[in-house]
């Protein structure tokens, strides 16, 4: 009985062997990220690249975080690259991986994995503020920077299809019109500013959203002018007791 367990451990230790042995016979990926900075903005895009030997039928790359967990695989494109590309978060922080495997025979081997890659992600700069004013046909949006905030370059407001603009400015906050005499005007609205942080332009974070629905101005108009309307009517009517009274 000891000697079939002790035949058994030693063969499956072999099958361990043998299966590393496969595995380590393909050249591990070279895996690259673009753009390569030692700190990045939550927000700012990246794009992993895993490459292998140009003379190997590559069937599928993969891609892992720090945990070792699959986070991504596709099929190799015309130039025998995998490629996962997202815009990273503070949670994106760690490293990151990625292999290979080929087919032959009917037998799947998988290569040795890539060396690893850093992210090492920061907080953006804090959201900005926007509020509307209506006028008519047209709204403005005022995009207000925190008070700590220097230097801006630009500010952004983005709405689907519509109020997308970029303008150059110098100061603390920025006006922006819409005409919204058409249901395509309307929408959510929000903005962000542009920085120059290590050496680069990094964005914000999104501002709180707007509406520029003409009905739900509206119900907001009717709602000040019932507030005010009752303000007033309250206040005339203690002035008028007051006066007879007192």
């Amino acid at each position: 009985m000891m000697h079939t367990s002790l035949l058994l451990s030693i063969l499956a230790l072999l099958k361990v062997v043998v299966q590393q042995g496969a595995s380590s016979a393909l050249h591990p990926p070279n895996l690259t990220v673009r753009p390569q900075y030692a700190e990045y903005f939550e927000g700012e895009k990246v794009k992993f690249r895993c490459s292998a030997l140009k003379n190997r039928t590559v069937e599928e790359y993969r891609f892992f975080n720090g945990d070792g967990q699959q986070i991504h695989k596709m099929p190799p494109d015309p130039y025998r690259e995998g490629s996962m590309a997202f815009s990273v978060q503070l949670t994106s922080t760690g490293n990151y991986t990625c292999d290979y495997w080929v087919k032959k025979d009917d037998t799947r081997t998988i290569s040795a994995p890539s060396d690893s890659i850093s992210l090492h992600v920061t907080e953006a700069p804090a959201a900005p503020s926007l509020s509307l004013e209506p006028l008519g046909e047209w709204v403005n949006l005022e995009c207000t920077v925190p008070p700590e905030t220097k230097d801006v370059k630009e500010f952004q407001y983005s709405g689907g299809r519509i109020c997308i603009s970029a303008m150059t400015v110098n100061g603390s906050s920025q006006t922006h019109g819409i005409n919204i005499t058409e249901p395509k005007d309307m929408g959510k609205c929000r903005c962000r500013y542009i920085l120059q942080l290590a050496g680069r332009r990094v964005a914000s974070k999104w501002s709180n959203p707007v509406s520029t629905d003409v009905a739900e101005l509206h119900v907001g108009w009717e709602r000040m002018l019932a507030v005010g309307v009752s303000f007033f009517a309250i206040n005339g009517l203690i002035f008028l007791i007051s006066h007879f009274f007192f």
